[in-house]
């Protein structure tokens, strides 16, 4: 029975020699495929997330430009415009200082009962009506608050938390722009 007893003799350092030579290029050869994979990995995710946020910014720039679109001709309706205008020249013989104070001394009693009457006519004039009868067509208009060149609400669909819009810094960037000037802001 000389095949039972099958023996292989070596010296341990042959061994070592065998084993590094073997094991040394597989487990470089492992770490090459395993970064490969890896690159392939974030490449793909990267691609993923790339098409989800062209999509999604794709949505919402659609989204602003509908609704540009859509204060655009709320604004350039006769309505707003006599009343924007009538509003403006209430202030026309008046030094701005004194447009200021005057705006100022109203907003500081706005939330009072010194002003309800004034909250009233701005919430229920026929434009404010006019207001909410679009709001109520397109409901992705959350609020709808009509000021003058001085900042001073004119007509409302809500009753803003001050009568006067222009300490708002979407009033600022648009009453330092020029005329047909657009600031969008508190998407949701």
């Amino acid at each position: 029975m000389p095949l039972d007893s099958l023996e292989f003799r070596t010296s341990l350092q042959k061994l070592l020699v065998g084993l590094i030579l073997i094991l040394v290029p597989l487990t470089v050869f492992g770490f090459y495929v395993a970064m490969q994979g890896d690159s392939h990995i974030r490449q793909a995710s990267g691609e993923n997330f790339r098409s989800l946020t062209l999509t999604a910014a794709e949505s919402t720039s659609e989204f602003i430009a509908r609704s540009v679109r859509d204060v655009s001709v709320i604004a350039n309706t006769p309505g707003p415009v006599e009343a924007v205008v009538a509003s403006n020249r209430q202030y026309e013989r008046l030094p701005d200082e004194a447009v200021r104070t005057k705006i100022a001394a109203i907003d500081q009693t706005w939330e009072t009962s010194a002003t309800d009457g004034l909250s009233a006519k701005i919430l229920t004039s026929d434009l404010a009506q006019q207001l909410r009868r679009v709001r109520e067509l397109d409901p992705t208009l959350l609020k709808i608050t009509l000021a003058d060149v001085n900042g001073a609400t004119v007509a409302a669909t809500n009753r803003p938390g001050s009568y006067s819009q222009a300490g708002w810094e979407s009033w600022r960037a648009l009453s330092s722009a020029k005329s047909g000037a657009i600031s969008v802001s508190d998407l949701r």
